[in-house]
């Protein structure tokens, strides 16, 4: 129910474009960044568990029924482009307010993407210092994605004052892949 994004993400590794056709056909397109944007993004990502637990898949069926959700879609997608620019280009502050405006369309596509604990939460993290950020995944829950282009140190140190738990991570490149 929740697409063909994660399979392949996780399959490539990297950050990645997925072009998907009306028929399905998945067309992957890697995102040419630079070392220095790339270690910009890197440290201007935090990810961060929310507490709460949630079933996607009944998250992503509640949306199927909206009536006017491809607008969201729509609007969501354009969202993409403009974030693979500010990706390339390390603009991690434009970044964090593209990762704003998604949240709030996000929201919009069901009422059970998020409720007033979330928002709290949300509203919560950003007054640390975060231009924006949205919920990961489907909603409801999960871990919370947010940039933080200044001032890490005292975001982090705001946030788990307030018992909000980091989740360390590091982009993969190679994808899926076997250790040896």
């Amino acid at each position: 129910a929740g697409g063909y994004q994660d399979q392949y993400i996780a399959a490539l590794g990297g950050i990645q474009i997925l072009n998907i056709s009306k028929d399905l056909k998945i067309t992957p397109e890697k995102l040419i960044i630079g070392n220095k944007e790339f270690e910009k993004i890197q440290r201007s990502l935090f990810l961060i568990h929310s507490g709460i637990e949630r079933n996607s898949e009944k998250i992503i069926t509640e949306q199927q029924k909206e009536i006017d959700i491809f607008k969201g879609y729509d609007q969501i997608k354009a969202i993409g482009k403009s974030s693979a620019d500010y990706l390339k280009k390390g603009e991690v502050h434009k970044l964090g307010i593209s990762m704003d405006n998604h949240w709030k369309i996000k929201k919009s596509l069901t009422k059970i993407i998020s409720n007033t604990t979330i928002d709290r939460m949300y509203l919560e993290l950003k007054s640390f210092g975060s231009p924006g950020g949205k919920i990961i995944g489907a909603g409801g829950g999960g871990f919370f994605l947010m940039v933080v282009d200044k001032n890490q140190n005292e975001f982090i140190r705001k946030a788990k004052e307030s018992n909000y738990k980091f989740i360390n991570f590091k982009f993969e490149n190679k994808g899926a892949h076997t250790l040896e």
